[in-house]
């Protein structure tokens, strides 16, 4: 007489429904990419540079062709601060130029960091100083910055009376009063005409300022 067969086919049919339920539930799962393709797949945040505006005279333009517009020349220290870190976001500088010019001409900017460096023509033509710290005043007032820093002006040889010194003490309780920073970055200058800064001056001042932004 013939065994039966229904046993083995049901111990099949029982094996073949838990495979196909494993699988099943396996499907289901939620699948979660390698880590290499996570992170691959986040945006990149790329840090924006900051902007900085300056304001100043001949010592800042030096040989800029446009400088309010951005064409700013090779030789002046505004050239080599406003790179890698730093974006230039516009300003006013001009040869000859005095506080109450740039306050007069000056347009409204914005940016991160205003820097004016402005004051030296003021000194050699005797300008007192409240007139000078009036100008300066109304011309900051048409910006918008986060750090607002007066830059001590530059040394002259010879001096006037009252000195560029006196004008930068003035020029430091100035910036104490209104909430803005002062910052002298002449500690390695020479000039080239006893007003001027020379090439290596443009050079060092650009660096100290950058040492004190990022500081």
């Amino acid at each position: 007489m013939p065994r039966s067969t229904k046993p083995a086919h049901l111990a099949a049919l029982v094996a073949l429904t838990a495979v196909t339920g494993t699988l099943v539930a396996l499907a289901m799962q939620p699948t979660t990419p390698p880590e290499s393709t996570v992170a691959a797949s986040q945006p990149i945040v790329r840090e924006q540079p900051t902007t900085v505006a300056v304001l100043g005279d001949s010592n800042t333009e030096v040989d800029s062709v446009d400088f309010a517009g951005g064409q700013i020349g090779a030789k002046t220290w505004v050239r080599e601060l406003t790179h890698g870190n730093f974006r230039f976001a516009g300003g006013w500088a001009d040869g000859g130029a005095t506080t109450a010019r740039i306050a007069d001409e000056l347009t409204p900017i914005t940016a991160d960091v205003l820097l004016v460096m402005a004051g030296t023509n003021d000194v050699g033509l005797g300008v007192p100083f409240e007139e000078s710290a009036a100008n300066l005043k109304t011309a900051i007032a048409k910006t918008t910055a986060n750090r607002t820093i007066l830059l001590a002006i530059p040394p002259r040889f010879p001096e006037t009376q009252p000195t560029s010194a006196d004008f930068n003490l003035a020029l430091r309780a100035v910036a104490a009063e209104n909430g803005w920073e002062y910052f002298d970055g002449h500690q390695s200058t020479t000039l080239e005409d006893g007003v001027h800064l020379d090439f290596d001056s443009h050079r060092a001042l650009a660096e100290a300022i950058i040492r004190y932004l990022e500081g």
